[in-house]
């Protein structure tokens, strides 16, 4: 036969003690549910029995889910800030690949707006796309623009205005260019306007051009600029080519040795302007 329960065992304090001395003893996540229950007991009054006492405390979430919830949230923030890094990168590269395009669009203005005026009407611009060097003497590049937009072998290329080199060959898609610093360039060229005449070579990649002068004791200043001559074959007279860098006497040598600078550097071409015959271009 079952014992009767005390009625002071019943009563809201002694259970409100009870579960106090329960909250104490264990660990908070164990007892927060007790807490709740406490809390509960203590505005109870004594005519509302324990076991109609609201069952939100007892209720409450599992131990350990709101850290999982906030594990979840976190993870989520990463994956979006992931997201939007990838994003950013995208921007940033197709940023640089329209001021690239604005350089040499900007680059190609210039080059047509600095060619020698009987030029301008025939030019077009181009990108030079590769490097074909095959010696140390021997400086050709490839160009973006072929026989389909009426280049032709023997074509003048210039860059900023002034004169780089001849179309050498060409195909539908592209041309090759052999520049004034090949050793097999040569191009009939003068000293100012008026000065004396000569024919102008390459030396290599990188190295001074060297001019050849027809008249040995003929007076020439460092400085002064060198343009293709009027009797050129390959390029028409005036154009710019370079300045005078050095003029010298080797000893036992009859003719001086003059260093020209080319106007436009030769070992970092990207944009470039080349001849075209006008009823090509139309």
């Amino acid at each position: 036969m079952r014992r009767p329960i005390p009625s002071f065992v019943r009563s809201p304090l002694v259970a409100a003690a009870v579960l106090a001395a329960v909250a104490v003893a264990l660990p908070a996540r164990f007892t927060e549910p007790l807490r709740s229950r406490l809390a509960w007991a203590g505005s109870a009054t004594p005519a509302t029995p324990m076991r109609d006492a609201p069952a939100a405390g007892l209720e409450e979430a599992a131990p350990g889910s709101s850290a999982r919830s906030e594990v979840a949230l976190v993870a989520g923030d990463a994956r979006e800030v992931a997201a939007l890094r990838i994003r950013v990168r995208a921007l940033e590269d197709e940023v640089t690949a329209l001021r690239r395009q604005l350089a040499e669009a900007s680059a190609a203005r210039d080059a047509i707006e600095g060619a020698p005026a009987i030029l301008a009407p025939s030019l077009i611009t181009t990108r030079v796309t590769a490097d074909h060097r095959a010696s140390t003497l021997r400086e050709v590049v490839r160009i973006g623009a072929g026989a389909s937009r009426g280049v032709r072998a023997g074509a003048v290329v210039l860059s900023e205005g002034a004169l780089v080199g001849l179309v050498e060959s060409t195909d539908g898609a592209g041309s090759l260019v052999r520049l004034l610093c090949d050793g097999r360039t040569r191009v009939r060229v003068r000293v100012g306007d008026e000065g004396p005449g000569g024919i102008l070579r390459g030396d290599g990649p990188g190295a001074p051009l060297l001019l050849q002068l027809a008249e040995p004791d003929a007076p020439i200043e460092v400085g002064a600029t060198v343009l293709v001559d009027d009797g050129s074959s390959v390029a028409p007279g005036g154009v710019p080519v370079g300045v005078v860098e050095a003029v010298e006497h080797p000893p036992g040598e009859l003719l001086p040795q003059v260093r020209i600078a080319p106007l436009a550097d030769l070992t970092a071409l990207r944009v470039v302007t080349v001849s075209v015959s006008q009823e090509e271009d139309r």
